[in-house]
């Protein structure tokens, strides 16, 4: 691999924020031409194909994703030495509405945010956790963390990272009736298993893992994921959970390991005109750098 050239990262990174040629040449200030020519450039120096093509738009491929991600690490360092050699002393000031789904918001975000407002203190955080996606076309929030990309042309995303799951279950609850293999195991054995209440978006994502999985089969139910993650805790059942977060509980063992869930990514979300604003702009970029370690359990 050839030294890389930082004007081709950081024309990569603009079609990355942006989904699109064209519009990574309008952010820039350059054309389309110009900027598809730069990523084969930075293509043929890695000697990976970075992106791929499509009708829709332009989609970022694993190493594609994995590039993006440094880069944007590389960038973020970049602003915070330049604006400490700028003599910056106050630092960035501002209120920043991130909003993201709740076991994200409770276990990923906050010591992320913490150490950005170390270094800012003038920085406010509002947090908006739900299970719906805030719409950041009517400025719901200024920067989102999302298990899906956005299709929305106005919208810059940022891949942050794939996330696995697994169920998890206490080490009282397995020692009082044993860890099944499976999901089928569990379910025909009559174990215990936590879910959602009056979620709808919880009731379906159940029903989708495995049909049978109603909220009437389900033994303890709550639509707070932090009242699910104590309930697993204290033995009530078996609860479908981040390896991240149940990494942190070491009386939570892995059981039902022959069932494959897929891994959830992360997209770090943000309308294109808010990213103008500096405190909203390093948010953006902080989060994108640091959420890929949690995904990966670091």
């Amino acid at each position: 691999m050839n030294d890389l050239s930082w004007d081709l990262l950081r024309v990569f990174l603009a079609v990355a924020d942006t989904g699109s040629l064209t519009r990574a040449a309008e952010a820039l200030g350059s054309s389309q031409p110009t900027v598809g020519r730069q990523v084969a450039e930075l293509e043929a120096s890695v000697g990976l194909p970075l992106v791929v093509r499509s009708p829709r738009g332009i989609a970022l491929t694993e190493a594609g994703r994995g590039l993006a991600a440094h880069a944007g690490r590389l960038a973020a360092g970049l602003g915070e030495a330049l604006r400490g050699l700028r003599g910056d002393q106050q630092g960035l000031r501002g209120t920043v509405r991130v909003a993201a789904a709740p076991p994200i918001g409770a276990f990923a975000l906050p010591p992320i945010l913490a150490d950005l407002q170390r270094r800012h203190p003038g920085l406010v955080f509002e947090l908006d956790v739900d299970l719906r996606a805030a719409d950041l076309l009517t400025a719901d929030a200024d920067v989102a963390v999302r298990m899906f990309a956005p299709v929305q042309l106005d919208l810059v995303r940022r891949a942050a990272g794939a996330i696995p799951l697994a169920c998890y279950a206490s080490r009282a609850y397995v020692e009082a009736r044993g860890a099944p293999a499976t999901l089928d195991e569990a379910l025909a054995g009559g174990h215990a298993v936590i879910g959602f209440d009056r979620s709808a978006w919880g009731d379906q994502a159940y029903r989708r893992l495995d049909p049978r999985l109603t909220r009437e089969r389900l033994a303890f139910r709550a639509d707070d994921f932090t009242v699910q993650v104590a309930a697993a805790r204290a033995g009530l059942g078996i609860l479908p959970m981040q390896r991240p977060i149940a990494r942190r509980f070491p009386e939570l063992v892995e059981v039902a390991a022959g069932l494959a869930l897929p891994d959830l990514p992360m997209w770090v979300v943000a309308h294109q005109d808010v990213l103008a604003a500096p405190a909203i702009r390093a948010t953006f970029d902080a989060l994108a750098a640091a959420l890929p370690a949690y995904a990966a359990g670091a």
